[in-house]
């Protein structure tokens, strides 16, 4: 006959109590479902059942309670995530929206530039036709006096061989 062990599910480690369980159902089995084998061994069995229930059931709880803190920490830090890449995304598009008006600016001062460059030569025209005009006139006023002095040298040199 199997041992009985009175609250052996205190005492007993997981395989104990399953080996005991193996143990009383064998009884069962080889007494042929003798009533009074049923009786003795069936509340242990449940017992045992009940035990082993129970531990797993303590365990799936603190793995619970374990995935939940996980859980609430990964949650936190997708909330801290979220909140960071909207900051980063607000001062992504401030910087765009800086750097879009700082190139609008530019633009206006390059665009003035070219009218100022413009306006610049367009007033440059005049003034470099009248330096042309002066130069031209100095020019012929220049040959004139360079043929002048030219035909006075001569005269001058005639007057010397003469001389001479």
């Amino acid at each position: 006959m199997a041992e009985v062990h009175i609250n052996y599910t205190a005492t007993c480690s997981d395989q104990e109590i399953l080996n005991l369980l193996q143990g009383y159902s064998k009884e069962i089995f080889e007494k042929k479902g003798d009533i009074n084998t049923v009786m003795v061994f069936a509340p242990l069995i449940q017992v045992g059942v009940a035990e082993l229930q129970k531990r797993i059931s303590k365990e799936l709880n603190s793995e619970v309670a374990e995935l939940r803190k996980i859980t609430e920490a990964s949650a936190k830090s997708a909330t801290r995530m979220t909140w960071v890449t909207i900051i980063i995304s607000i001062v992504a598009i401030l910087l765009a929206a800086v750097s879009a008006f700082y190139s609008y600016q530019a633009n206006r001062i390059a665009s003035r530039a070219d009218n100022s460059s413009a306006l610049w030569q367009a007033e440059q025209v005049p003034v470099l036709k009248e330096i042309r005009d002066i130069g031209t006139k100095n020019l012929e006023q220049d040959r004139s006096v360079s043929a002048e002095q030219s035909s006075l040298l001569r005269q001058i040199i005639k007057k010397s061989q003469q001389v001479k």
